[in-house]
């Protein structure tokens, strides 16, 4: 076979790649909704000396690949690849319907912010190749900090992977994807309307009694309090680039949130929702996805700090997901 190329779809979570490139495959599978809209459902704030972190609360600090269930995953050391034979293995995955999840050294991919600039160990997702073109087909994020997908070189691919220094831990792994059909994931309201609970009314001295680690600096509605804090205060800086992934994260928090409401309805576990709750997902949509554009504004053409408008964007977002969680809290009590 000389070329291949294996189906995904555009992840409805791109912020953090370790959830993207699972969700690129396994949103075919059939239990795929059911799942997501069960384990995706608040967001936590991690505080490190000079970032914050903001991630969707799935029961783990960060997402490997195999923690997803409609997956079956292989992982395989990097130390244990035969070089010579990297990429005829790498096609032999991919001509049996396998997906590879590797982590290389950016300095040697092109499309990439690191290209010839700096060496920068991370992820890179294989869903295809062309021996004609001596090309993998790849996901991840290009120079302009955009998702997508295009042809890598493979003798980018074996350079990035051999200038991988990690022997151990995450990165010292390649993981080779697969969809499990035969899985099966029911709907699991009782957690649904639990995480609409936490979301509300969640503390801070809470967090550790419902198993959230110990450095979970903010958690649901709550986080929005708490930008505003450290923003107010300098804590940290909103012109950084972890400021516009975390306010991207946000904003995809609000579009999974708005289609998880209109599955529940459709589905018919919540009713009587009235126009002004799905007025305000879609504001608070509208609003993270303009507090994204300021931000990334500020970051790529320096342009004056806009904290106040940021502040205002998420206050009005903490006020309407006030509003809409109760309301859902109470559908779904009754």
């Amino acid at each position: 076979m000389n070329a291949k190329k294996l189906p995904i779809q555009k992840p409805m979570i791109r912020g953090h790649l370790y959830n993207a490139f699972p969700l690129s495959v396994a949103s075919f599978h059939p239990s795929f909704y059911d799942w997501i809209y069960t384990n995706f459902t608040n967001l936590k704030v991690f505080e490190h000396d000079s970032s914050l972190d903001i991630v969707f609360d799935t029961g783990n600090i960060i997402d490997h690949p195999e923690s997803c269930p409609l997956l079956n995953v292989e992982r395989i050391k990097n130390t244990d690849f035969v070089l010579s034979d990297l990429f005829q293995t790498f096609k032999h995955y991919i001509d049996t319907g396998k997906y590879i999840y590797l982590f290389m050294d950016e300095f040697y991919v092109n499309n990439r912010s690191s290209y010839q600039k700096r060496h920068f160990i991370h992820e890179t997702f294989i869903y295809g190749y062309d021996d004609l073109k001596e090309e993998f087909e790849v996901c991840g994020f290009d120079d302009r900090m955009i998702y997508c997908t295009n042809p890598v070189p493979y003798a980018s691919i074996y350079e990035g992977l051999v200038n991988n220094q990690y022997t151990d831990g995450w990165a010292g792994f390649t993981y080779i994807l697969e969809l499990d059909n035969e899985q099966i994931f029911d709907l699991n309201l009782d957690k649904i309307y639990h995480s609409f609970e936490h979301n509300v009314n969640l503390s801070q001295d809470q967090y550790s009694t419902f198993g959230l680690e110990h450095n979970v600096a903010a958690y649901g509605n709550s986080i929005y309090s708490f930008l505003e804090d450290v923003f107010l205060n300098k804590k940290h800086k909103i012109e950084q680039s972890s400021a516009v992934r975390n306010m991207y994260v946000i904003q995809e928090y609000h579009l999974l949130k708005q289609c998880s409401i209109e599955f529940l309805q459709s589905h018919g576990y919540i009713h009587r929702l009235p126009e002004e709750l799905l007025t305000s997902y879609a504001c608070n949509v509208k609003n993270s996805k303009n507090a994204v554009n300021i931000i990334l504004k500020n970051y790529i053409a320096n342009t004056p700090d806009n904290t106040k408008n940021i502040l205002g964007l998420l206050k009005s977002i903490s006020e309407k997901e006030s509003y809409c969680s109760n309301y859902i809290l109470q559908q779904l009590h009754g």
